[in-house]
This record gives structure tokens, C-alpha cells and sequence, in this order.
């Protein structure tokens, strides 16, 4: 087979996942990777107004300029392997620009595409606006793998903010924020389920592997989510352009309103759909 493998990672964990599934396919088939390269480099650790005022046009997928992707072969790949971050709850600036440029569109055109996800734990939402942008690049999904932080849904709202902006995965007593070294090696074997299918891919190749989990509670928490992120990012997009100072009075609401969001409403919430998902079990059984 002729494999085509396109990422992003600003932090190289992502980067580090690819090479172990991609490790079996470069023993028996031909691999070519392009690894994204934004014309100003997001830098890592963030700075923090950076980070924050990356959010409305990450939102409202406005694209930016990448570096050319030097890849020639289109139209020659039977399956591409696109690797992304949710940033927002929506994909990852650099990897959602490429699936809408030229260049991607003409490299994506009528392959089959298995998406691998990082991410903190929220990923729907993101996977959702992805796989609408791959349809209109004229791909279509068949798989979808997403590894996750290994620090639990509250744990990881302080480790992973603290990874992303220190460059500290480990401290505090908390658990590591990023995926565990065990998941990341162990994404081999979806990499041997790959290497030893049989194209045309018409279908799921790695279902039996059990690729993800899939929580409706964080879903439903993402929906509302990216529905107050969609709001935030036309405020602060009519204050101007990225960067620009007088956005930064209205990214410090945004920031002040997300941290209210995710210390008091979001486990209140939980707490609620939980309770009430408690009695009508009782219910059920009575």
C-alpha cells in the first residue's frame, strides 16, 4: 500500500503516537509523512494571551498560512492517516487550514481517512467539525482513534492548563498531565491492524480494536461548550485582529468566564444529569 500521514504537534506527544502506529506500516509499505508547519510557529510552552486569543479563530476555523507541503502524489494513496489536536473543542488551527487549502484538498480527494486524535477528553465535538471538513475536502472517514490524558476530567483542568503553559507535565501531586507512555506504545497494534488490511477501504479496519470511548456526559458538557466558545469568539473577533491590544480586555472576560464555567456550572451540572440518572435507575429497579 501507498500511505499518506499528515499531522500537527505543537508539544511532539502526537508526533510521538504516529511513529509507534506507523512503525509496522514502514516495514511492509510505503509511507510518506508530512508534518504541518504553520508560517508563524505557535510556540510551546504558550504564552498566555497567546493561547487564549488563538481561541476565536480557531472556532470560527479561519484558516492561516502554512508552510508549502511537499508531497506530490495525489490521486496515488489508498488510505491517509490525519493526526490533530482539539484546541477549543475544535480541530487544531494548523491541520483544520490544511484540510482547507488547495493542497489538501487535492491530496485528500477520494481517500479513505483514519482520524488519530490526543486530546485532553473532550474530542466529539471536534471529531464532529473535522469529519464535516474532510466531506467537503471530498474524503471520508472510516476510523477514529483518540487517546486521551491520562489525568482524570478534574484533575487534568489544572494539569494539562499547566502543561501548556509551563511546559510541566509532572508536579502538584496530581497525576502526569498528556497521554501515559503505556497508551502510546501500545496504539501499535492499530498500526498492525492497518498493515496487514486489504484496500479498497470501504469500511471500519480497526472497530474490533475498540478505538475510543465514548462518554455521552462529556459530549452533551462539549455541545454547550462549543456553543459558549462560538459566542466568545465573535465578541472578541469584532475587537479586532489576532494580537491586537484591544481584543484583550474582551479575551480576559472570556478567560474570567471560562474558569467560572469549569469551577462551579460544569460540576453542578455533572452532578445534576448524574443524580438524576441515579433515580431513575432506582426507579427502574423498583
Amino acid at each position: 500500500m501507498k500511505i499518506l500521514v499528515i499531522g500537527y504537534s505543537q508539544t511532539g506527544q502526537l508526533d510521538r503516537v504516529v511513529d509507534s502506529i506507523i512503525a509496522p506500516l514502514e516495514k511492509i509499505h510505503e509511507v510518506d509523512r508530512v508534518y504541518l508547519r504553520p508560517s508563524s510557529e505557535f510556540l510551546f510552552p504558550w504564552n498566555f494571551w497567546t493561547f487564549f486569543d488563538t481561541m476565536p479563530e480557531c472556532v470560527a476555523e479561519i484558516p492561516i498560512d502554512l508552510e508549502p507541503v511537499d508531497v506530490t502524489s495525489a490521486g496515488e494513496y489508498d488510505v491517509a492517516i490525519l493526526a490533530y489536536q482539539p484546541w477549543f473543542l475544535s480541530p487544531s488551527l494548523p491541520v483544520m487550514s490544511f484540510v482547507k487549502s488547495v493542497a489538501g484538498r487535492r491530496l485528500l480527494d477520494g481517500l479513505p481517512v483514519i482520524e488519530v486524535i490526543g486530546c485532553r477528553n473532550m474530542w466529539t465535538v471536534a471529531q464532529d467539525r473535522m469529519r464535516s471538513l474532510l466531506q467537503g475536502a471530498g474524503a471520508r472517514v472510516i476510523d477514529t482513534v483518540v487517546l486521551c490524558d491520562q489525568s482524570g476530567t478534574f484533575e487534568s483542568f489544572i494539569t494539562t492548563p499547566r502543561w501548556m503553559l509551563t511546559g510541566r507535565k509532572e508536579g502538584l501531586g496530581l497525576s502526569p498531565a498528556g497521554i501515559s507512555e503505556e497508551n502510546i506504545r501500545n496504539s501499535v497494534r492499530f498500526g498492525e491492524a492497518i498493515a496487514v488490511a486489504e484496500p479498497p477501504f470501504d469500511a471500519s479496519i480497526l472497530q474490533s480494536l475498540h478505538p475510543f470511548d465514548y462518554d455521552a456526559d462529556l459530549a452533551h458538557a462539549e455541545r454547550i461548550g462549543r456553543r459558549v466558545f462560538e459566542f466568545w469568539s465573535g465578541c472578541i473577533r469584532r475587537c479586532g485582529k489576532p494580537g491586537a491590544w484591544r481584543r484583550r480586555p474582551a479575551v480576559a472576560l472570556f478567560v474570567a468566564s471560562l474558569f467560572t464555567s469549569i469551577t462551579v456550572v460544569l460540576p453542578i451540572r455533572l452532578t445534576i444529569v448524574h443524580g438524576i440518572r441515579g433515580v431513575r435507575g432506582l426507579l427502574k429497579r423498583g
